[in-house]
C-alpha cells in the first residue's frame, strides 16, 4: 500500500456514523514513517591479511542499497561504516559478500538496508552482529 519512502501524512476521520459536521471533530491527522524491510547477516569468516568476508542475503525489493557496520566491541562505538549499493536484477534470497579491511582482533559486524528518498536515506533496523577475529 505504502513506499517505504520517509514520512508520509495520513488524513484519518475516527467516525463513520457521526452526522456530517465542518470541521469534522473526529478528523486526525498524523505523519508515518515507513521503514524497507531489513535483511540477515549470513555469516563472517576471518580472511587472509588482515580481512573479513562478510556475506548476507539480499533485500532487493523496495531497496537502494546496504550499510555495513563494523566495530571492535558490542556496543558498536567508533564503528566503521561501509555502503553497498544494490546491483540491478538481484534475486531475493541471494548471497551478497562484501570483503573489509580490518586490523588484526575481534570484531562484530552488522548490516541494514536502506531506501534514498527525496535525498534522504531511510534506513531499516540492524540485522543480528556475528564476531570475527581477525588474525595477521
Amino acid at each position: 500500500m505504502f513506499e517505504p519512502c520517509g514520512v508520509q501524512a495520513i488524513s484519518w476521520i475516527g467516525c463513520l456514523g457521526c452526522p456530517r459536521k465542518r470541521p469534522h471533530p473526529h478528523q486526525r491527522s498524523f505523519t508515518v514513517t515507513i521503514y524497507p524491510d531489513g535483511t540477515k547477516l549470513k555469516k563472517v569468516r576471518a580472511a587472509k591479511k588482515k580481512k573479513a568476508d562478510v556475506y548476507w542475503y539480499a533485500q532487493p525489493v523496495q531497496i537502494n542499497g546496504y550499510q555495513i557496520q563494523a566495530a571492535k566491541n558490542k556496543t558498536f562505538k567508533k564503528a566503521k561504516s561501509y555502503t553497498v549499493k544494490v546491483a540491478s536484477g538481484t534475486k531475493a534470497g541471494k548471497t551478497l559478500h562484501k570483503t573489509l579491511k580490518l586490523s588484526t582482533g575481534t570484531w562484530y559486524i552488522r548490516v541494514r538496508t536502506y531506501k534514498t528518498c527525496s535525498g534522504k536515506k531511510v534506513y531499516s533496523s540492524w540485522s543480528s552482529s556475528k564476531k570475527v577475529k581477525i588474525r595477521r
